[in-house]
């Protein structure tokens, strides 16, 4: 004989196991006519919860902004770093270096001392930056320029995909070797440090090959007088959509796939900034006039017709252009993607707001730290976020950097003799060494006082609005939680109960769970 279920409450009709409903109340309840005032509460309770969503869209984009504009900040502050900051303090410390060596200990000249375990940080980067730049001389980008552009629409879209998959591998993989690179104690394990060296070289001629096709594809996107590939490029945004929105998401989560999005823009914004230096510096090549220049200084597929002037609608048509077209379907895709994410997962907009205060504790503590943790390798925001801030440094020094110079130290050279323009060439790389330095200073700076002003501003606790999935006491009653289970069964713990008896287990705050989150490590159901 099979056991008999007990007739469970509902609590909207007002009908229990010991009494018969009568056709009075039924009818009743047709014409929504009842004293039921819990049945009142619970609604308001669902509408404001409603509004409160509807609420979040609106505060997305805002809170969004606010971190990717912080992050975008700290990464080119890293990235300036990497760029001049290390090469030239490694030329200094050298030099220092080679006088205390070769100077008489009797003249006792003073010499400022520098950080041992710095210098061969240091030492390390630049090796490795220039022996990969070494690597890459012969690469042929007009090759792979035209080997893109003469693919078709299903060869470049499965090339797109590949190369995205491999540089998120290999920026995983990066992060390894480079860890154990610089914190391998040389002395003692000689042998494993020239294997780890070896191995990191090989990684960054391979990944500096990935982005080097990446931001041909992009350059053919933009220089191209079709569409396709552009259209390609771009749906491949719009895919992130439907492998991140319709999946449960943890805060942790979120963090990997907000700092994912982050090295995405970045990337972009430099992706962008050499296709632009390629573009202007080939016009500049082959113009004899500032005239010609203007008027030959974009393609064909960019012609726009918004204002008389050739000077402004030639560098619209170079510029804003493409970069609306790319950046704004960037931020457009964000918007979309986070505010479905916090809304089917029941996250407040504020989360962005501590992922802020996580990245601003992690600047101040690279500053204000020792000098193991200042000089470490890769920097706190390369472990947070993943981002390949040397590879992209090379990349940028290759496709970019260097074409100017050699462009430039050819014409001084022809025009001027080998002295002047030597002497010219050290001036104008003196000025924008300086230059770069002051901008770098600014902008540590500025976000020096934006990270104190961030971290000395409370910030809530509750990052969940009610309902299911949260970690706050859900307005789901244990009676309706029974109508799903049978008496015989146990009910199973809500998502909100199991995430607290988490916590719990680990004994350690929820914002302290969150701040040790970084990309490249399993902090939820997916890496992003």
């Amino acid at each position: 004989m099979g056991h008999k279920k007990k007739l469970h409450i509902d609590v909207s009709l007002n009908i229990t196991t010991t009494k018969r409903t009568s056709l009075w109340k039924l009818l009743l309840h047709e014409f929504n006519i009842s004293n039921n005032t819990n049945q009142r509460s619970n609604d308001s309770i669902n509408n404001d919860n409603n509004i409160q969503l509807l609420f979040n869209y609106v505060k997305l984009p805002i809170h969004l902004e606010k971190f990717m504009i912080f992050g975008l900040i700290y990464t080119l502050v890293v990235f300036l770093k990497l760029l001049v900051i290390i090469p030239f303090r490694w030329i200094i410390h050298t030099l220092i270096l080679i006088i205390s060596t070769f100077t008489n200990k009797s003249k006792r000249i003073k010499l400022p001392k520098f950080n041992s375990i710095s210098y061969k940080n240091d030492s390390i980067a630049v090796s490795n930056i220039i022996i990969t730049l070494l690597l890459l001389k012969n690469i042929d980008t007009s090759r792979i320029y035209h080997n893109i552009r003469s693919g078709t629409a299903i060869k470049l879209y499965f090339m797109t995909q590949v190369l995205e998959i491999a540089d998120r591998l290999l920026s995983a993989s990066g992060i390894d070797i480079l860890k154990s690179l610089f914190r391998i104690n040389i002395r003692k394990r000689k042998i494993n440090f020239i294997f780890i060296y070896g191995l990191s070289i090989i990684y960054l001629y391979i990944h500096s090959y990935v982005l080097v096709y990446q931001v041909m594809a992009l350059n053919v996107a933009i220089n191209s007088y079709s569409n396709a590939l552009l259209t390609l490029i771009l749906s491949n945004q719009f895919s992130e959509l439907k492998s991140a929105v319709f999946k449960r998401t943890e805060r942790e989560g979120l963090f990997q796939i907000s700092s994912s999005d982050l090295n995405e823009r970045f990337l972009l914004l430099i992706m962008l900034i050499i296709i632009s230096s390629r573009n202007l510096l080939q016009i500049l090549i082959n113009t004899s006039s500032i005239n010609d220049f203007f008027n030959n200084i974009k393609p064909n597929s960019w012609l726009t017709n918004i204002t008389p002037w050739i000077m402004v609608d030639n560098w619209l048509g170079l510029l804003i252009g493409p970069s609306i077209l790319v950046i704004g379907s960037e931020l457009l895709v964000d918007w979309i993607k986070h505010s479905y994410i916090i809304r089917f997962n029941r996250i407040k907009p504020s989360i962005y707001d501590k992922y802020t205060k996580i990245l601003s504790n992690d600047f101040i503590n690279g500053l204000n730290g020792s000098s193991n943790q200042i000089n470490d390798y890769p920097s706190l925001l390369t472990k947070r976020t993943g981002f390949p801030i040397t590879t992209l440094l090379i990349v940028f020094c290759k496709l970019s950097v260097f074409p100017y110079i050699k462009h430039f130290t050819t014409n001084l050279l022809n025009n001027y003799s080998t002295i002047i323009s030597s002497i010219l060439i050290l001036l104008l790389i003196i000025v924008l060494i300086t230059l770069l330095i002051f901008i770098r200073l600014l902008l540590s700076t500025i976000l020096l006082n934006w990270s104190k002003e961030i971290l000395s501003k409370p910030i809530l606790k509750n990052d969940y609005t009610l309902g299911e999935p949260n970690v706050n006491t859900s307005n789901i009653s244990d009676v309706r939680k029974s109508l799903y289970n049978s008496e015989i069964e146990t009910i199973p713990p809500t998502v909100e109960e199991k995430r607290l008896k988490k916590l719990s287990d680990r004994k350690v705050d929820a914002d302290d769970s969150l701040s040790n989150v970084v990309r490249f490590e399993m902090a939820d159901k997916r890496i992003w």
